[in-house]
């Protein structure tokens, strides 16, 4: 699929490198030296995994992820991405920002259980009681959909694959999955059975601080690693990995593998307590049981991000 026909139907940043390469990156998209990087750079300077792209609130961010970006001479975690910026990863190397798009509307699944995700190019998706889509290619799937220039295709299993577009379902193990197109602004997960008859939620997230709304309770805040992880997670809006959000919260420690992933599981674990201890429901952070990670929002939640 050529450069310019994935621009048209995907939000994307187009970037060229120093070295004159070009490539469209997605939100998700890792910068890197991982064999398995959007954009793979042959540089011992670079990390593993040196940066992630991702849209916030209808606009592309860069996001360091083990040591600082540089932009007009100044270090930064974090950089908005528009037509003109360059990014420097090590010196020398540098990325330069020839175009962003961000399509109006976009493709996304609707399923009980699973609520309102949107498609990236590549998606997995799979039934059965605890229905669950990743944004990447994963064997074990039920159903595999994807983008081409004339439109998204769909396979099956084994079957032959088949076109989709809006009013288009599959069902994967007696669970539907159904295709309609929304506004990229309202593709925040939503789960059709999160409410569970409770009330709903208003969350306002400070970054550093959190506000949590019901109907007949007193206002819930607290602060610390928790407002952060549900912070960071309400920016993603959507499936992020464990290491991504705990690469943002232990930017400045050495802490890696295994140390890393116990201060993750310990933090987690306090939030959820302290949820608990609110009596907020217990599904408003949803592992899928491969390392992501997603606050799920129920069709009557609001959101206020003001970081």
């Amino acid at each position: 699929m050529g450069l310019e026909s994935r621009q048209e139907r995907h939000a994307h940043v187009a970037v060229r490198t120093s070295a004159g390469g070009q490539k469209a990156l997605h939100a998700g998209d890792v910068v890197g030296r991982v064999p398995t990087a959007a954009l793979l750079l042959d540089d011992p300077r670079v990390s593993e995994a040196h940066a992630l792209l991702t849209l916030r609130r209808g606009r592309f961010v860069l996001l360091s992820l083990r040591r600082l970006l540089v932009v007009d001479g100044t270090p930064v975690r974090e950089v908005a991405l528009a037509p003109g910026v360059v990014v420097e990863l090590a010196p020398g190397l540098h990325l330069e920002v020839e175009a962003v798009h961000v399509p109006e509307t976009t493709l996304a699944v609707d399923a009980p259980g699973l609520g309102l995700r949107r498609l990236g190019p590549v998606a997995s998706l799979a039934g059965g009681p605890t229905p669950a889509m990743w944004g990447r290619f994963e064997p074990r799937a039920d159903a595999h959909v994807w983008s081409l220039a004339s439109g998204w295709r769909a396979r099956v299993g084994d079957a032959p694959a088949r076109a989709v577009e809006p009013g288009s379902e599959l069902v994967l193990r007696d669970v539907p999955f159904r295709f309609v197109r929304v506004p990229l602004a309202a593709t925040l997960p939503r789960s059709t059975q999160a409410g569970g008859g409770l009330a709903p939620l208003r969350l306002v997230t400070f970054y550093d601080g959190i506000e949590i709304h019901r109907e007949g309770h007193p206002v819930l805040t607290f602060g610390g690693l928790g407002a952060r992880i549900l912070s960071e997670l309400a920016a993603f809006g959507g499936p992020v990995p464990w290491q991504t959000v705990a690469a943002e919260l232990w930017r400045d420690d050495a802490a890696q593998g295994g140390d890393l992933r116990h201060r993750w599981d310990a933090a987690l674990s306090r939030l959820r307590r302290k949820l608990a201890d609110g009596a907020v429901r217990s599904d408003l952070i949803r592992a899928d049981g491969t390392g992501f990670f997603q606050l799920v929002l129920g069709p009557e939640d609001v959101l206020e991000d003001r970081t």
